[in-house]
């Protein structure tokens, strides 16, 4: 959609153009109509929280945090394993500076999946789980004085040494 939203919006352009050129008596009511769309489309957008469901579809504010505690992690020294159910990519640009200390693991399609989480080849220290229904299970398995601080975004789980 991205791409073809300069596309179209030419052509809308080009369209208000050609009404206005052949009839000026609409100039002023072809203005109001853009004005009025303008205006009901920038309040929804300024005066939404954007915690909806239609929102939280496109936005989560899960990996984001994780991504930004993952970095705060691994720049001093820790080994981290993020686990999250979308948005990897936001994940990976938060904590791309510390990419030899942070893992990410995606159940984006399926269900979690414990055997796919590399506990052993990468022992990390710390877990930080998205705040997802599908990882209140797993995160409720990890005893409570492992788990050192939780909100709706996130669990971090601190592992003992191994």
């Amino acid at each position: 959609m991205l791409l073809l939203l300069p596309v179209y919006l030419t052509f809308v352009s080009i369209g208000f153009g050609w009404v206005c050129e052949k009839s000026p008596k609409l100039r002023i009511p072809v203005l109001v109509v853009l004005l009025a769309v303008g205006a009901v489309d920038g309040y929804s957008y300024f005066s939404d929280s954007g915690q909806g469901p239609g929102r939280r579809r496109y936005y989560d504010p899960g990996p984001a945090a994780v991504g930004e505690r993952a970095e705060a992690l691994a720049s001093r020294g820790h080994r981290v394993i993020c686990i999250v159910s979308r948005d990897y990519s936001v994940v990976n640009y938060l904590t791309h500076r510390q990419g030899t200390n942070v893992k990410i693991v995606e159940f984006f399609a399926g269900p979690l999946d414990p055997s796919k989480i590399p506990f052993k080849d990468f022992r990390p220290d710390v877990l930080l789980i998205q705040g997802s229904d599908k990882f209140r299970g797993f995160i409720a398995r990890f005893p409570a004085e492992w788990r050192t601080a939780s909100d709706d975004r996130y669990a971090e789980v601190n592992l003992p040494p191994q």
